[in-house]
């Protein structure tokens, strides 16, 4: 099954060496992985951020450097209880989409809205505010071995993915 999906790595691989030649991938066991530095503005501290993309799991995001700060009350918004980035909603992004076009330009909007709550207290960036961590998704809503989407499941996702 991994063979498969070899060929959607590597054309991954090459969007984001295009897109990002800064970044570093490595494609191990099946998974990619691109580490680099996104800067949302030219104003902004550079961030080390990490993409884990392992199909047919969602790609998995995560700031390295400098540390996210929580809030008084130890929130961080638009994460999942694993430290990870919560860009967007259920259906969003599919597996055709590509990391370089999505993800990373999203991961930057993020670090954006980031930089904005950390000022003034407030979430700008679209899906709310929920303000704490949430658990990351095992399925994408419409994931059902028949190909139909199963209604309780997606419910289920969608109350846990709540950005």
């Amino acid at each position: 099954m991994a063979s498969k999906r070899l060929p959607q790595l590597f054309q991954e691989i090459n969007l984001l060496r295009s897109h990002y030649p800064h970044g570093t991938t490595k494609l191990k066991a099946g998974t990619l992985r691109w580490t680099g530095d996104l800067q949302p503005t030219e104003i902004s501290n550079p961030y080390l951020v990490v993409v884990r993309y392992a199909p047919p799991k969602p790609p998995h995001i995560t700031v390295r450097r400098p540390g996210l700060v929580v809030d008084a009350n130890g929130h961080l918004p638009h994460t999942f209880s694993d430290g990870s980035l919560c860009l967007y909603k259920p259906g969003q992004w599919t597996h055709g989409d590509r990391i370089a076009t999505t993800i990373l330009p999203w991961t930057s909007e993020w670090l954006l809205h980031y930089e904005f709550w950390r000022a003034t207290g407030e979430w700008y960036g679209s899906g709310g505010n929920h303000t704490g961590p949430v658990d990351q998704p095992t399925k994408r809503p419409n994931d059902h071995p028949r190909g139909r989407g199963n209604a309780r499941a997606r419910r289920r996702t969608e109350a846990r993915f709540s950005c």
